[in-house]
């Protein structure tokens, strides 16, 4: 990050006009015991733990004094039947029950919802304006479904979107060779959110 771009976030993050949105830390995508994990063959969930969870949770205690998280829940759920059938449904109570691995705070604000982005028929964006919020760091999963979804639709509504690409999973990017990965952020992330890393964005915001 260049920087005139670090002085500008650091502004933001001075008159709390940042955010902290971590998607989807859901048993559906990250316990591996879960039924889901297991139906979708994502044999990488068993160690997302000390991977991807842990530095989340990590960087959302060390950032908390000065940014604000929110956590958004994906309301999918499922579940095996006896019979060995996998049901799916959209639960919005449950959801806010499915998180693994991390520990969202009773006062955080946190958002289920039923489709890709988090902006999608959610509260999100009139909850981000009523708090003069223009900054949103996202992490969390997936990095080519619900992150990339969410930089989008957040860029269109005039958000400055920010990938912390070390706290961000995908159980499809983990089988690319890195060529593919490089190529995906430069034609698709790349258009709608800077990239930055975690120790980056706690170096600004500490400042």
């Amino acid at each position: 990050m260049d920087n005139l771009a670090r002085l500008l976030l650091a502004d933001n993050f001075n008159r709390g006009a940042a955010r902290v949105l971590i998607l989807d830390a859901v048993d559906i995508y990250t316990n591996p015991d879960h039924p889901a994990v297991q139906a979708t063959g994502n044999t990488e969930a068993a160690r997302y733990q000390e991977t991807f969870l842990a530095p989340i949770q990590e960087f959302v205690d060390a950032i908390r004094p000065r940014i604000k998280p929110i956590w958004i829940a994906h309301a999918a759920q499922m579940r095996r039947e006896p019979e060995g059938e996998v049901i799916h449904s959209l639960d919005h109570a449950a959801a806010f029950k499915s998180f693994h691995g991390v520990r969202p705070q009773p006062e955080d604000l946190k958002i289920s919802k039923s489709f890709f982005s988090a902006f999608q028929e959610t509260p999100l964006e009139r909850r981000l304006i009523e708090e003069n919020v223009r900054t949103l760091i996202l992490a969390g999963f997936t990095t080519r479904e619900c992150i990339l979804h969410t930089a989008w639709q957040g860029a269109l509504h005039g958000f400055e979107m920010i990938l912390a690409t070390d706290l961000s999973a995908d159980f499809y990017l983990d089988f690319l060779p890195d060529s593919e990965i490089n190529d995906f952020f430069a034609c698709n992330m790349t258009r709608y959110a800077r990239l930055s890393s975690s120790r980056e964005l706690l170096e600004i915001a500490h400042d």
